[in-house]
């Protein structure tokens, strides 16, 4: 019986880096008779093609080799670097039927006792980690909608959260106890930082490496990591204690309270004051994200970028407290952001919803959100003479109408 180590690249799609780590692995006496699948990927980040697309493909492409080779495959090491991190988990996830639609379990997946994700991307990227001339294409290409397929993968973006949301809440109901997950990381990584996989590292049994040299050397063999790249194989190294960050704690019942665009700042810190007296031991959450003008408000642009940072500031949270009860209170502007994040996040959840002054469209897919089972109870509370919400919530609804037509 023979092993089968899976590669995944980075956002270059080319398997040509991960060569010299690949052949260091080869050479090991414990690898020497086992299969190989390295996943050369089309991988074009300034184009379009969704994060999905390219996790579907690498998935049935594990699937196919291994129907062809199951009676003679005892085990499978999945192997992410970068990007590929986040698409091997996603593979993974899906495999093991926690993907879209949920239930859709490939054979391989039960095969699968190690993950090795080297330099992962966990939470995503943000334009300052990107070298510099991505980073122009991002800032020109967003306005006409392209770029897409690496934009998906930025911190908040629905792929990047939906992976983080669902390996943090399938880890904590359902991980398989055979299984191990390393997590290799760059002492010097100038794009992924220890607190930013927080959703690996939180799991007890994930053993964290650190090895000298950057996010492009860490796979690169040397006389200083050899040894510790061959471990992260084959070995057993040992789970480290997860740098948690200080924004968060760990509790069991969490409060995420949002302001909205004129005067509820100050509702929110009376609310969070309260909070702190009658749950001492709760975490609670006041993300500020500033002045909102009226023109801010009507962005779709703008509405989505706070999006991604709430969704980011839920996922680290959830990462530190997987089985906390979440609740939420927001106002006006705030409504909306929690709105659009539960409809692009479908595991993200709250025990309780407060929208004060709710500018959400009438239109809202409720029953989605009923269905998918990610609210016990809301209750919203509006004023009769709330002229603001009349006027500027319908036309949002208006734009949110026209930009949904526009996409279809």
């Amino acid at each position: 019986m023979k092993k089968l180590l899976v590669f995944v690249p980075d956002s270059t799609g080319r398997i040509d880096p991960l060569n010299p780590l690949i052949n260091l692995l080869k050479a090991h006496p414990k690898l020497q008779d086992d299969y190989w699948l390295p996943l050369e990927l089309d991988l074009k980040w300034w184009g379009n093609k969704t994060l999905s697309e390219y996790s579907l493909e690498i998935n049935g492409r594990i699937d196919n080799y291994y129907i062809n080779h199951e009676q003679t495959i005892s085990e499978i090491i999945l192997c992410g670097y970068s990007l590929g991190a986040m698409l091997v988990r996603r593979a993974y996830l899906d495999a093991m039927g926690y993907g879209t639609p949920a239930g859709q379990t490939k054979r391989w997946a039960a095969a699968v006792n190690r993950i090795v994700l080297i330099g992962a991307i966990c939470r995503g990227f943000n334009y300052a980690q990107l070298p510099p001339h991505q980073w122009v294409v991002m800032k020109l290409t967003k306005p006409l909608g392209l770029a897409n397929t690496l934009r998906s993968a930025f911190r908040g973006e629905s792929f990047a959260s939906n992976v983080r949301v669902d390996w943090i809440t399938f880890w904590s109901q359902n991980r398989p106890s055979h299984l191990k997950v390393v997590n290799v990381l760059g002492t010097d990584d100038d794009l992924v930082k220890r607190e930013d996989g927080i959703d690996i590292d939180m799991d007890p049994e994930t053993a964290s490496v650190d090895i000298p040299g950057n996010h492009d050397t860490v796979i690169i063999p040397s006389q200083n990591n050899s040894n510790l790249l061959t471990d992260a194989f084959v070995g057993n190294p040992s789970p480290m204690t997860p740098q948690i960050p200080k924004r968060y704690k760990p509790a069991r019942k969490v409060y995420m309270l949002l302001h909205g665009m004129r005067s509820s700042k100050q509702f929110v810190m009376q609310l969070a004051e309260a909070l702190k007296h009658q749950e001492p031991n709760a975490l609670i959450l006041t993300p500020d994200y500033g002045y909102i003008s009226i023109a801010s408000f009507l962005s779709r642009s703008y509405r989505l970028s706070t999006v991604a940072r709430f969704v980011d500031d839920y996922s680290q949270c959830l990462a530190v407290n997987p089985l906390a009860s979440f609740y939420f209170a927001g106002h006006s502007n705030g409504t909306c952001i929690v709105g659009e994040a539960l409809r692009t996040i479908p595991r993200l959840k709250f025990a309780r919803l407060y929208l004060g002054g709710s500018a959400l469209p009438t239109t809202y897919d409720w029953r989605q959100v009923h269905q998918r089972g990610q609210v016990e109870l809301i209750r919203s509370d509006r004023g009769s003479k709330d002229w603001a919400v009349g006027i500027f919530a319908r036309a949002l609804e208006k734009l949110s109408k026209r930009c949904d037509r526009s996409r279809v």
